[in-house]
């Protein structure tokens, strides 16, 4: 994704453009529709549409989770995924048990893989990752619906029956700059907090109002909207908003997951789904 150089208190960070979106063909609409809705039970609720994909490097790099196989949901011993690198044209991943290597083909509708170099460990789970293997190898089209923020890519087979639904949720939205608005429910009555968070490099940035903060996300591929920070760090140096600084790490570690809240908010939660912080976004100019 196109990203755009910016400063906030002397930290460098990205910002992300949006993924682009229309309606598709309604046939491949209503077979997606009826086996994502059947499966995603934990998904927003909201409606799911069709994706246009215009820019395939841009909308399609990155890793996809397992999800569904031939409308079972994927139970594996270890996380089952992969990852298109259109640089190269290679595929990496898991199947569950193995890691695993390919190169692929897209032309339009149509994806293929080939080439499978994979490790050779012994384990298992509900799902065979034999079934998995010979499903990747049979694919030939493709299609992509979202729910939510949440995407997801049917392969089919040569006959367009839908064989495997990859799935990944767009945080995307939590990419630039953000003022810190309320700890806890609690409005702030100085905006001097800034945040400046990169999904895609897994970083925080920013400056407390007192001291410059530093630390990194973790987002959990398994649950909605899950992310998390890590070894976040100040200056420690003493100022009259100490306080505030230690309310805002700690409600940065309390937070579990994170949603939008209209255009310019988002909100995070606790385990408990309780708001511990509110951000404001910068637009910048």
């Amino acid at each position: 994704m196109d990203k755009i150089a910016i400063i906030i208190t002397l930290v460098a960070a990205m910002l992300a453009s949006p993924t682009v979106s229309s309606a598709d063909g309604p046939q491949h609409n209503r077979r997606n529709a009826k086996e994502v809705k059947s499966a995603a039970r934990r998904d927003t609720g909201q409606g799911i549409t069709n994706v246009a994909i215009t820019q395939p490097a841009r909308q399609l790099y990155g890793e996809w989770n397992m999800f569904l196989l031939q409308g079972r949901e994927i139970s594996t011993a270890q996380r089952a995924y992969i990852y298109l690198d259109f640089n190269a044209h290679k595929v990496y991943g898991s199947n569950g048990c193995n890691d695993l290597n390919a190169t692929f083909t897209l032309n339009d509708d149509k994806i293929s893989f080939d080439n499978f170099v994979t490790t050779e460990r012994s384990c298992t789970g509900q799902t065979s990752e034999r079934d998995i293997m010979k499903v990747l190898r049979d694919v030939k089209k493709y299609n992509v619906t979202r729910q939510g923020r949440i995407e997801y890519m049917h392969l089919m087979n040569a006959k367009g029956k839908v064989m495997m639904v990859l799935r990944r949720q767009n945080l995307d939205f939590l990419n630039g700059a953000w003022r810190v608005k309320a700890i806890n429910g609690n409005a702030l009555s100085r905006g001097n907090a800034r945040l400046v968070i990169d999904v895609d490099q897994n970083t925080i940035h920013g400056n407390s109002g007192c001291n410059i903060i530093n630390g990194i996300i973790t987002i959990d591929p398994s649950k909605d909207f899950a992310i998390e920070f890590e070894d976040l760090q100040s200056d420690s140096s003493p100022c009259p908003d100490i306080d505030m600084e230690s309310n805002l790490l700690l409600a940065l570690e309390c937070a579990e997951t994170a949603r939008p809240d209209g255009k310019n908010e988002v909100v995070f939660y606790d385990n408990e789904n309780n708001e511990v912080l509110r951000l404001e976004h910068i637009h910048l100019r």
